[in-house]
């Protein structure tokens, strides 16, 4: 793995094998174009077109919730329409959809059909959780290097819920995400570390 970066709220730069894979960017500031980008779902800090025009290109392909896909007629790219429990091919890359949705708040109905994703790099397996509560499915989740997990609460997992996940998924490493804009702060992540049972890092925005 070459690199990877927190760009805020529940985005991320990931580069690797030689590809450049966006996750919800928002409001970016040094934009690499991509390859692939994937979204969890239509809520316009997980799907800003104002970034996506940032970081798009002919070559870069946009993985993306059907309720995103009517919004996208301008992508010069190719758009792939995903669902929960959808196995899709980017490239080099074999990707899982996995469901994400709040167990009582409103925001995020499972009907939605809204996601998470598993990319498999072959060597390293990443997960990047979405807008999600600590859900039965997470069980289902293994041999993670990485898992990217929402720590804000407030129709999200809590940091107590998100160290419960990680003790679940049990990845190499824990990274803490959706906080620092609008909900959530630096102590959710703090908490998030000084409960999970496994190795966490906090990373700084890029």
């Amino acid at each position: 793995m070459e690199e990877i970066k927190w760009l805020g709220h529940s985005g991320f730069k990931i580069k690797g094998r030689g590809k450049v894979l966006y996750i919800d960017p928002f409001e970016i500031k040094c934009a690499e174009t991509a390859d692939f980008i994937f979204i969890t779902h239509s809520h316009k800090t997980h799907f800003s077109i104002n970034d996506l025009k940032k970081i798009s290109a002919e070559k870069t392909n946009i993985y993306a919730t059907p309720d995103c896909m009517e919004q996208l007629d301008w992508f010069p790219g190719w758009t792939i329409s995903v669902e929960p429990g959808g196995v899709y091919q980017a490239g080099i890359f074999s990707v899982t959809a996995i469901p994400a949705y709040s167990l009582e708040d409103e925001r995020h109905p499972r009907e939605s059909g809204w996601v998470g994703y598993v990319i498999d790099f072959g060597d390293m397996r990443i997960y990047h959780a979405g807008d999600t509560d600590l859900i039965p499915e997470i069980k289902d989740i293994r041999k993670l290097d990485y898992a990217f997990l929402p720590v804000s609460g407030d129709g999200v997992m809590s940091a107590g819920d998100a160290a419960k996940a990680s003790a679940i998924l049990r990845p190499v490493l824990s990274i803490p995400m959706h906080y620092g804009y609008k909900s959530g702060s630096a102590e959710d992540a703090a908490e998030f570390k000084e409960k999970c049972p496994g190795a966490v890092r906090i990373l700084k925005k890029d």
